[in-house]
């Protein structure tokens, strides 16, 4: 990678873009950083996207980007595959030409990765897959900037180029300032019994499997069906998704063949910034009250609560064994803390370490998933156990979903609180952590909790 700065006031004309591009035409990939109006990348994402594109969508907090097109694309599949994606996003990184990046316009890739190694051939989203886009729209702290990621020789029409660029920051400054138009759809809850019973009876086994002491944990994910009476608008789900979840990581990828996995997962997996890395434990949950005193009766039960203590112990303790195996020195409050969602809340514990040199954080990711909060343990007879009982193509859900930059910073998040949507179809996917004490009403009554807030953002 080598970076060149520039003036970002020549941007601005479209003959200063081709005297840069002229300039870097011997490299094979170029990377350029341009300053932007003050521009939402959802309502870019609105204005640009297509369903037969695709694109990738994240938002948590003041941090936005929308990624559109593809450059560069590798698809990575076995037990390996984390490692096949590092080995693909290095080499990119070693070859890339940026021009003027600074503070968050480095290159990003946004990466995939199914929860089994091997899923089903057939569905959406099979195969682990890792994407330089050609289009990075982003804002942070208010300022909004685009990168455009471009491969170059010596048949490349630089003019052309350079004309296509130049329209792209028209289109989006003029954007800028505005917001998305609201609507409602009209949805229909399918109730789905016999998937309910299957549910309720693999709750039951894998309580007999805890009481063998096979198991000290599974989680087992269930689905429904939504339709609506027309397409559903992406935009405008994900708008509705991070109005009424803000502490939650809103995401949205798109295959380009007009299915799309989004949601507000409340869970962090790996994030990394400046070398600094911090994962979530979060397990243990329980609804919300409108009222306060019935709200913190709620939570202090929860805290208090031996067997959700227990669940949240077990993924602690993994996070932090997996990550001094990697050589870290992982940090964490011993009195785990409240994460206090819209309409559920849950015990979490933050855990820190400073990234040790020559650590990639997608070693990191592949030592952790999936995690208790996701499988359960030990792990591997988990995973096995839930492909028996569950009736779900997990597919993405539960699954490592984020971005990486040539840096190493990244923001990977578990694909929780989540829908596959096809037109006017969505799939909704929940789960629940089945542990010694868990009561099968109970649990399938915090699965239909989880499913409200998709439901809430896909009626409007």
């Amino acid at each position: 990678m080598t970076v060149t700065p520039h003036r970002q006031l020549l941007y601005h004309s479209c003959e200063a873009i081709f005297e840069l591009l002229d300039a870097n035409r011997h490299h094979s990939l170029v990377s350029l950083a341009l300053p932007l109006s003050k521009v939402d990348p959802l309502v870019a994402l609105s204005a640009l996207s297509l369903v037969s594109q695709s694109y990738f969508y994240w938002e948590h907090g003041d941090r936005s980007l929308a990624l559109l097109d593809v450059t560069l694309t590798q698809d990575v599949c076995g037990i390996d595959r984390f490692a096949q994606a590092e080995a693909f996003i290095q080499q990119v990184s070693d070859d890339i030409q940026v021009i003027g990046a600074e503070g968050s316009t480095e290159p990003r890739f946004y990466c995939r990765f199914p929860f089994f190694d091997a899923p089903t051939a057939t569905s959406p989203f099979a195969t682990s897959q890792i994407c330089l886009p050609k289009w990075q729209i982003s804002r942070y702290r208010g300022i909004s900037n685009l990168v455009v990621n471009i491969q170059l020789d010596r048949s490349t029409d630089l003019v052309q180029l350079a004309a296509e660029i130049s329209a792209m920051i028209a289109q989006l400054n003029h954007l800028a300032g505005r917001s998305l138009s609201t609507s409602q759809s009209d949805v229909r809850l399918h109730s789905d019994q016999e998937a309910i019973d299957l549910l309720e009876t693999a709750i039951s086994k894998s309580l007999a499997a805890i009481d063998r002491q096979e198991l000290q944990k599974i989680v087992l994910a269930h689905s429904c069906l939504v339709t609506a009476s027309q397409d559903f608008s992406i935009p405008r789900c994900l708008d509705n998704l991070r109005q009424n979840h803000p502490d939650c990581y809103t995401f949205a990828i798109n295959d380009g063949w007009g299915n799309c996995f989004l949601g507000a997962s409340p869970e962090r997996l790996v994030s990394v910034f400046d070398r600094q890395l911090v994962c979530d434990a979060l397990a243990g949950s329980a609804p919300r009250s409108q009222l306060p005193h019935e709200d913190q009766q709620l939570a202090q039960q929860l805290l208090a609560s031996p067997k959700e203590q227990h669940e949240h112990q077990l993924v602690r303790d993994f996070i932090v064994n997996s990550l001094q195996q990697l050589g870290l020195n992982p940090r964490w409050n011993k009195q785990p803390q409240l994460l206090a969602l819209t309409n559920i809340q849950h015990v979490w514990t933050p855990i820190q370490s400073a990234l040790k040199a020559g650590l990639h954080p997608l070693a990191v990711v592949a030592a952790l998933h999936p995690t208790p909060a996701v499988a359960g343990l030990p792990r591997d007879l988990a995973c096995k156990k839930i492909q028996a009982l569950e009736a779900v193509d997990r597919s993405l859900y539960a699954a490592p979903i984020g971005w990486i930059d040539i840096t190493g910073n990244c923001e990977l998040l578990v694909g929780i609180r989540s829908a596959l949507i096809t037109g006017n179809q969505a799939r909704l996917f929940a789960g629940a952590g089945i542990v010694a004490g868990s009561e099968i009403d109970r649990e399938v009554a915090e699965i239909q909790l989880k499913f409200q807030s998709l439901y809430q953002a896909l009626s409007g």
